[in-house]
């Protein structure tokens, strides 16, 4: 049970507790004279399972000890058979952009920068993969390579940088 390091240091000078080392390196100490009381302090610890996320919470009468939500290792996968978080090229009105697959829709896929912040929706067609998602998101506005890629899915030569095409490729990765 937890308590306050002023008793813990109290019990050891009046020799009825010893200081421990733990696998975690916490401060601890071992009673060696029996407990004043054997109270216990009702606790509950709570699971909710999800498909994508999953809940864990403890809870005491007086107070929430520990909350978490756990994202479980299944990719999420768009209808269009694209993860979100993979880097792909969007085309829309000839503007050509590079970002991260966030969501989709029956006919569209959404498209955002790395902070997330959406580039906007392309037609699922006009969307092609560039690189798979690996759980690992990497900013770099100056490239238009990742991981050793020299050209587009296509075989078609990477586009110029936006300077020389009057600001047409937008998105960063």
């Amino acid at each position: 049970m937890p308590t306050k390091r002023s008793r813990a240091l109290k019990w050891v000078e009046l020799g009825k507790a010893k200081w421990v080392k733990t696998d975690l390196r916490i401060k601890a100490v071992r009673l060696l004279t029996e407990p004043s009381g054997r109270n216990t302090q009702p606790i509950v610890v709570g699971v909710d399972p999800g498909k994508l996320y999953s809940g864990i919470a403890v809870q005491s009468a007086k107070a929430t000890l520990f909350q978490s939500h756990l994202e479980l290792p299944y990719p999420t996968v768009t209808r269009h058979g694209f993860r979100k978080g993979d880097i792909v090229i969007a085309e829309m009105a000839g503007r050509v952009s590079v970002g991260y697959v966030s969501g989709d829709t029956a006919k569209q896929v959404s498209v955002s920068d790395f902070n997330w912040k959406r580039i906007g929706q392309f037609t699922a067609s006009k969307v092609q993969l560039f690189y798979r998602a690996t759980g690992i998101l990497v900013s770099c506005p100056e490239r238009v390579l990742v991981a050793g890629h020299r050209t587009l899915p296509t075989n078609t030569p990477i586009p110029p940088p936006p300077a020389a095409r009057g600001g047409a490729i937008k998105g960063v990765f």
